[in-house]
């Protein structure tokens, strides 16, 4: 329907019905079109074979529940449907490869999500299925090898190791290099507190303000000696000396960095900016994470750079073929274009990543991931080449379709109608939406105005097809 090549099998299958983004077509347009833009740039070569996947794919349907009392049946909504994020069959997960691991951000603020705690305090849950930071929730664990179950508590120890071995590498990386460091004298300075055992009396106050224009909930501090400060979320976010926790005298700036004397922290930024750089490609993928950002920022997907975000690879580090490397594949593409995650029209056509909205909160949500930031603040020659070949590659798409327009951005244009519109907002009846409409949103709010759904009130929701809305 979406990709021209048959489907890969599914063992796990999801029907969606989203209060918190409206039947537009985004989830079956945006991922459908997030694997064969994929495909066209030959990101996938080292994939299990040509018929891979790297977004789950959907299909419209209508939801009916049976009723075995009168034998009837109710119309229960239109729905997407297709794998699941976690069909192991369908991302490739049942073939020979002894490193199958997915991660997902399960949330946006997590810190650890977000690469903004140490790989400290760190345990594996069966029961959730995530790696968790203190406690907190980092990373939910979508897919592993090895015969290792996620969901099985004798496998615990096993998973952890595992997720040790081959995902704190490239954690820690985009943690000991994130932009997101700051004197601890200035910290205090600018808190109006005189040490670090004031700053933990009251660590609410300390958070609650900034330091150097940036959120103190974002940061990490240097003292004199140059050792590693953090908000440990094990302790209520008290700040810790992260050698006194952990012993290694590797989480000193200087010792990791190479540096000598006393760099400012522009310069330490500067030195954790390079080394990412030159770093990087030992544990991510950099094509594979450019398109990641690139598609984000070209289709304005502001809802997928912390939760939503889906790291994963096929063989371990140590291994020197491709596919050793972490990459990026999609489950939830449906804040696109001028959509937010409350459903409404409300992002502006040239939105980038960084931007607020007049309540100052970010667009791009959980855009302050440090990973995201270095990409964005170190890659922009790398991210403009990319976004020619995105472009390039979408034509050549739309030429192989036989959708080519006059001019690019025409051509761009036919390509989002096929794969958004052409297999939603038009697949179904206007009577169906209208049904649809009733059914999922007008009801719920009749039955309780103030009632909201996943923080979405479902009045909101109630927009039809929006078929000509997008488009114009």
């Amino acid at each position: 329907m979406i990709n021209d090549n048959a489907y890969p099998l599914v063992d796990r299958i999801t029907a969606k019905k989203n209060y918190a983004s409206s039947m537009q077509g985004h989830k079956m347009g945006m991922t459908g079109l997030y694997n064969d833009l994929f495909k066209q740039l030959g990101l996938g070569s080292h994939l299990p074979d040509s018929n891979y996947q790297v977004a789950v794919y959907q299909f419209p349907f209508v939801g009916f529940k049976y009723n075995q009392s009168n034998d009837t049946y109710e119309f229960i909504g239109i729905y997407t449907v297709g794998p699941d994020k976690g069909s192991k069959v369908t991302f490739g997960y049942s073939s020979s490869y002894d490193y199958l691991l997915s991660l997902e951000g399960p949330n946006h603020l997590p810190r650890a999500t977000r690469f903004l705690h140490p790989w400290v305090d760190v345990d594996y849950s069966t029961a959730d299925e995530t790696l968790t930071f203190g406690g907190e929730e980092g990373w939910d664990c979508d897919g592993i090898g090895g015969g290792l179950k996620t969901d099985k508590a004798a496998d615990k120890d096993a998973i952890l190791a595992l997720y040790t071995s081959e995902w704190k590498p490239a954690y820690d990386l985009v943690f000991h290099c994130s932009p997101y460091i700051a004197s601890l004298a200035d910290a205090l300075t600018a808190s109006g507190f005189a040490d670090v055992e004031a700053v933990n009396a009251d660590i609410a106050t300390f958070l609650s303000g900034t330091t150097n224009g940036i959120s103190n909930t974002l940061l990490s501090f240097y003292d004199e000696n140059y050792d590693i400060w953090f908000s440990r979320t094990s302790d209520s976010g008290k700040l810790h000396n992260l050698i006194t926790v952990e012993g290694s005298s590797a989480h000193n700036i200087l010792t990791y960095l190479g540096l000598t004397g006393t760099p400012t922290t522009a310069q330490i930024i500067a030195a954790r900016a390079a080394k990412f750089k030159n770093d990087a490609p030992n544990y991510w993928d950099i094509d594979q994470t450019l398109y990641h950002y690139c598609f984000c920022l070209f289709f304005g997907v502001t809802d997928n750079f912390a939760k939503n975000s889906y790291p994963f690879k096929f063989r371990s580090l140590n291994d020197t073929d491709a596919g050793n490397r972490w990459g990026w594949r999609q489950d939830d593409l449906d804040t696109v274009l001028a959509t937010d995650n409350n459903g409404r029209n409300t992002k502006p056509y040239y939105v980038e990543h960084g931007d607020t909205n007049t309540s100052g909160v970010e667009i791009f949500q959980g855009g302050t991931s440090a990973l995201w930031v270095l990409i964005r603040d170190n890659y922009q020659a790398e991210i403009r080449t990319e976004m020619v070949s995105l472009v390039n590659a979408m034509v050549s798409l739309a030429g192989a379709l036989r959708i080519t327009g006059s001019a690019t951005h025409e051509t761009v244009f036919n390509l989002i109608s096929r794969y958004c519109w052409e297999h939603s907002a038009k697949y179904f009846s206007e009577t169906l939406y209208e049904k649809d409409r009733r059914w999922s949103y007008i009801e719920p709010w009749l039955r309780n105005p103030a009632q909201e759904y996943n923080n979405v009130l479902p009045l909101d929701q109630a927009l039809g097809d929006e078929y000509q809305a997008e488009r114009l």
